[in-house]
């Protein structure tokens, strides 16, 4: 099981005004900002992870380029492993968020 950061630790990435809120731990979150960058200079690939990510809050993955693999809830949180091509997201669903 990944360890556990509380929100408050991480940036607020979707989901502000609707949808499940996502977050980006600090240590990922400047390569997050270089791919939000890199896609609003019409980075194909950048916009295709920066729009899987956000496209989380929505609690579904509409794109054939994007695998996702789970594990069993354990103590109110579930990993998910996000493989979009030239990376993978690591991420967790917490039941109080």
């Amino acid at each position: 099981m990944s360890s556990y950061q509380s929100p408050q630790q991480n940036h607020l990435i979707a989901g502000k005004h609707g949808g499940v809120k996502i977050f980006c731990s600090p240590g990922a979150y400047p390569v997050y900002q270089e791919l939000v960058s890199k896609s609003h200079n019409a980075n194909y690939w950048a916009t295709l992870i920066v729009r899987a990510v956000k496209g989380l809050k929505s609690g579904a993955v509409n794109s054939k380029d994007v695998f996702v693999r789970t594990s069993a809830m354990h103590r109110g949180l579930q990993d998910f492993q996000i493989a979009l091509p030239g990376c993978k997201v690591f991420a967790q669903r917490h039941d109080s968020y």
